[in-house]
């Protein structure tokens, strides 16, 4: 995308030079890799390529505006969506094998449970919900995309799964925060519907190892 004018300043609208990078990349069949840098794009568009993260490249959509993709995304479990200016990110599940909620800014906490929250917790709820309303189309679960988590995962509030063709992919046995609630379904088993306000819950057939509730006043 840099080869055709783009800035990656997060403020310069990169979306002209988005346009070129994916004719480009459709006519031979090819990808648009973002490099390092925060590119704006100002108006809705859909990228119909694959798309290559360099770790560092964010993309940002505007207020009010929408980037679709609906080929696949390339990159590590690092931030890849900007959502400070309150666009919206749109991934056709078809198409992509596997998702990270990294990808929406969440963090792990480290491999264990009773990890102790520090002043540099994040609250993961937000990126969490932002993932899953991410995903459209793609119904009777043709291919389900796979959100792998990686850890645990700090978060302060009710946490929606939607759709039918979505598989989470932990560690270990299911972990449900004392006060938090999973709603939803997966392609691999009925429900992720599971308990509010008790401390442990297994959820069948995911292998779910993800979640620790989130008190800010609590270091």
């Amino acid at each position: 995308i840099n080869t055709y004018g783009a800035v990656g300043d997060g403020t310069t609208n990169d979306r002209p030079a988005l346009v070129l990078a994916l004719a480009a990349a459709v006519a031979i069949g090819g990808c648009v890799k973002f490099s390092r840098g925060t590119y704006s794009i100002g108006t809705s568009i859909t990228l119909t390529c694959p798309c290559v993260f360099d770790i560092g490249a964010t993309i940002k959509p505007s207020s009010g505006q929408v980037i679709t993709f609906t080929d696949t995304i390339i990159a590590e479990p690092k931030p890849i969506f900007d959502r400070s200016a309150s666009g919206t990110v749109l991934i056709y599940p078809m198409k992509q094998d596997v998702a990270y909620a990294e990808w929406w800014g969440a963090k792990t906490m480290g491999d264990a449970r009773d990890t102790a929250l520090s002043a540099d917790t994040i609250d993961c709820a937000p990126a969490f919900n932002a993932m899953f309303t991410s995903f459209y189309g793609g119904t009777g679960g043709v291919r389900s995309i796979e959100v792998r988590l990686l850890g645990w995962y700090a978060v302060s509030a009710e946490i929606r799964v939607t759709g039918s063709n979505v598989k989470i992919i932990g560690k270990g046995p299911g972990y449900n925060g004392s006060g938090l609630k999973w709603v939803g379904t997966t392609v691999n088993t009925a429900s992720i519907i599971h308990l509010s306000g008790t401390d442990h819950a297994t959820i069948s057939g995911v292998g779910f190892k993800a979640v620790r509730t989130f008190n800010p006043d609590v270091r």
